[in-house]
């Protein structure tokens, strides 16, 4: 009875990773992982378990390239317990504000880690303000992180503002005089209209 199980070539490996990976270095990974998984059909036991492994290692090597996309370095920095909201939360930002460069998407990416901070430190403080006791430990914890809350806050808000400024379309202003007045009880009548053409960045 022959097996339905897919062996895989280069060509579907590329087109399976090419998203997780950078143009410059997509098709040496692809190459490399394709090689690998084809190797791995023929191999049993520990050596099987070692290739594996190094498949494993080469595909988060794939998936850190992408990270703009994935946002797999960006979860990676927080705990496990936030790491799932805030994929989701950056990838509703990036929807909001419509990030389509390096620099808004990674601005997402920093509002978010931001947040899911805020969040933390908020956490922990309502843990110290609950307790019936104080000691000199705890105050100085109880210090640290309410310094540690502002700053987050600071730091999301800075971030949120840029990416408000980048995503905010320039206002153009036409200002068209045909009379310049130059002093009191004075003025000039120009033969031919100035036009002034200024662009505003917001």
């Amino acid at each position: 009875m022959k097996s339905n199980k897919l062996i895989p070539t280069p060509e579907n490996i590329q087109k399976s990773v090419r998203e997780i990976a950078e143009k410059d270095k997509s098709e040496s990974i692809c190459r490399e992982l394709s090689e690998m998984l084809i190797k791995s059909y023929s191999l049993k036991g520990t050596k099987r378990k070692e290739i594996y492994q190094q498949i494993d290692e080469k595909f988060k090597v794939a998936l850190k390239l992408d990270n703009l996309n994935n946002h797999y370095l960006a979860t990676a920095s927080v705990d496990k317990e936030y790491q799932e909201f805030l994929s989701i939360f950056i990838k509703t930002l990036i929807l909001e504000y419509n990030c389509s460069t390096a620099s808004e998407k990674s601005l997402a990416q920093i509002i978010g880690i931001n947040y899911i901070r805020v969040l933390r430190y908020s956490a922990n403080l309502e843990k110290c303000t609950n307790l019936k006791y104080l000691t000199e430990v705890a105050t100085g914890y109880y210090g640290m992180i309410s310094k540690e809350l502002d700053r987050a806050e600071r730091q999301y808000m800075t971030a949120l503002m840029l990416l408000k400024q980048l995503k905010t379309p320039e206002l153009k202003v036409s200002i068209k005089a045909n009379t310049a007045f130059i002093a009191q009880q004075q003025q000039i009548n120009a033969d031919k209209p100035n036009t002034y053409d200024n662009t505003i960045k917001g």
